[in-house]
């Protein structure tokens, strides 16, 4: 028997685009950013997942699709040692849309091999943006601060190329943080 059974339709390759950590991200809010899963991300990047992340660190996520793409319930066959909190940060989602979808009782134990339904991750809301100009001493690390959002984030919004060098009155696209 094995210790995991996922039953899911067979992905197909997919790029990949580098996101660095800031401050207070967690793997299932960078998951939310990308709509994917914790799970996804763990496995781009050969993550512990009971290991931190932390201020910096690059990982690969799946690339935005322009239409995000509708994503099926999952199937998850309990293993010894799992508990809804485990599985719910597993694949991203909360164990409240666990115990929903399944029409559990929270307090109610888990055994091995009970099927369970994993609803997919709600689409994030459509980011907004800010027009930002830059002035004397700017950098994309500073304007990246000073607005919580990454540097990346900046550099994709403009198109540029991270070591290009800014100028005062450039016009930058700001996303929002999400």
């Amino acid at each position: 028997m094995s210790d995991v059974e996922l039953v899911t339709e067979p992905s197909q390759a997919k790029q990949t685009t580098d996101y660095i950590v800031v401050s207070g991200d967690t793997l299932w809010k960078i998951a939310s950013k990308f709509n994917t899963t914790s799970s996804e991300i763990v496995t781009l990047n050969n993550l512990d997942p009971n290991k931190y992340l932390y201020v910096g660190q690059k990982l690969k996520v799946p690339a935005s699709a322009a239409q995000p793409e509708q994503q099926a319930a999952t199937t998850y066959s309990v293993v010894s040692g799992d508990t809804l909190w485990k599985i719910a940060q597993k694949f991203g989602v909360t164990t409240q849309a666990i115990v929903d979808a399944n029409k559990l009782n929270p307090s109610a134990y888990l055994y091995v091999g009970q099927k369970l339904i994993i609803p997919s991750v709600a689409q994030p809301e459509q980011p907004t943006q800010t027009t930002y100009v830059v002035v004397s001493g700017d950098s994309l690390w500073k304007i990246a601060q000073k607005f919580a959002v990454t540097t990346q984030a900046i550099v994709d919004a403009n198109k540029l190329q991270p070591t290009a060098y800014l100028y005062i009155g450039q016009k930058l696209i700001i996303p929002s943080k999400q």
